[in-house]
């Protein structure tokens, strides 16, 4: 496996070497290491194509197991190479769903069992594609845990210049690039100019071994303006264009300018309404909004939120007010838009298959019990590994698992002192 995986590495190399000229900075820090040295990565990413380049330059030597995207697993495309590498799946945090905050975390977990085990990993800290020619990581938890969970882990930053303005970034197009047409697109470009007349893009790649020293000792926003920093030292990147075709085709391309965030009109939004949004973001946050924080524009990842906090103050919004949306807000307009119902609900999700199965025991329907109580336990003990329920947020919940979850809600009302609980 591990000669398959050099292969695999060194025609990523020479493919895109017909596209992109490499150059890395500092290499020498990585003297020393090898597979098996606990060491973490932790490039920027301002494209699609950055883990490939980073990749086929420090992968034959560290072998790491990368943290991608599950969209790349759908790609026929990069769905071998993702198997090949190992990769471990990370969801779209930027949809509300409980399975996807489940799957980041277990993932984040692996991570951190795989550095305490030797093993070497890469991460992209801000866990999603840049938007503005800079890398913000804003409250993003990932790095924070891992950093705190494995101490002794070795820190390998890795800053990308060259990329911002290609086909595979945002700034392309002002929105997030179809990696398959993309891909597609790029296999054209190669083709048409008799492959090796390409016109190349300029890349560097600085990568510098972290004295953990120099990290502050503080919350994880603290620790993550720190990386920010690194990242952004030699300033906001403007977009650069490479002609596609060595003869024909434009020279200079005028990249689209970075459209506002889309908000719902607010004046409707009811001032009880806005009050015990801004209260839910508060509890979430641990402190009081300031003054100036209290703008529709204000940014969920300015107050220090993550993709996972996102995630979680957006379900806990939809179950408060009862308005549903696909999409995660990202600022505390949308947050209210959301609460408001002025945002454009999700289509029910279709009914998971496990839902339609046939009960194990082929019994038909029936009634256990004399009461309500005492026929759903005894239903449970006899299905207990057959769909019992089933909603968008939470998905298909057998008999046992609801079993468990109304033995341990029991338990936690007995230690309430009222005579009634609602």
């Amino acid at each position: 496996m591990a000669y398959l995986r050099w292969l695999v590495w060194s025609l990523a190399r020479l493919l895109l070497s017909l596209r992109y000229r490499v150059r890395v900075r500092d290499i020498a820090a990585l003297s020393g290491l090898g597979r098996r040295d606990k060491v973490l990565i932790l490039p920027n990413h301002p494209a699609y194509t950055d883990p490939m380049i980073v990749l086929s330059q420090l992968g034959p030597r560290l072998q790491p197991r990368p943290l991608v995207f599950e969209g790349t697993f759908d790609n026929f495309l990069m769905w071998p190479f993702m198997i090949l590498l190992d990769a471990l799946r990370v969801p779209d945090m930027e949809s509300a769903s409980s399975a996807a905050r489940q799957t980041a975390e277990s993932s984040v977990r692996a991570i951190i069992d795989g550095l305490k085990a030797g093993n070497n990993h890469i991460l992209w800290p801000s866990g999603r594609l840049q938007r503005g020619g800079v890398e913000i990581l804003g409250g993003a938890r990932a790095l924070y845990d891992i950093l705190e969970a494995v101490p002794d882990a070795v820190i390998i930053l890795v800053r990308t210049r060259g990329l911002w303005g290609s086909m595979f970034s945002f700034a392309y197009t002002g929105r997030l690039p179809n990696l398959t047409g993309r891909l597609l697109g790029g296999l054209g470009t190669l083709l048409g100019n008799f492959v090796f007349l390409t016109p190349r893009r300029d890349i560097t790649l600085t990568v510098e071994r972290l004295d953990r020293s120099h990290l502050p000792r503080g919350n994880r926003n603290e620790v993550n303006a720190f990386f920010e920093r690194w990242y952004n030292a030699e300033g906001p990147e403007s977009p650069s264009y490479v002609p596609y075709h060595f003869a024909f085709g434009p020279r200079t391309y005028d990249y689209p300018k970075r459209a506002g965030l889309a908000e719902a009109d607010l004046t409707g939004v009811k001032s009880e309404v806005r009050a015990e949004v801004l209260l839910i973001l508060e509890e979430k946050i641990k402190r009081p909004l300031a003054e100036d924080q209290l703008s529709p524009e204000t940014t969920l990842d300015a107050l220090g939120l993550d993709s996972l906090d996102r995630m979680e103050l957006s379900l806990q919004i939809e179950q408060r007010f009862g308005f549903a949306t696909d999409q995660v807000p990202g600022t505390i307009g949308q947050c209210l838009a959301l609460a408001a119902g002025l945002v454009e609900r999700a289509a029910p999700r279709a009914a998971p298959p496990a839902w339609f199965r046939d009960r194990r025991d082929g019994s038909p329907p029936d009634v256990l019990g004399e009461t309500i109580p005492e026929a759903f336990v005894a239903r449970c003990r006899r299905s207990h590994s057959d769909a019992a329920d089933a909603d968008d947020v939470a998905g298909c919940l057998t008999y046992e698992r609801l079993l468990v979850g109304a033995v341990l809600l029991a338990q936690r009302f007995e230690n309430v002192k009222a005579p009634n609980v609602g």
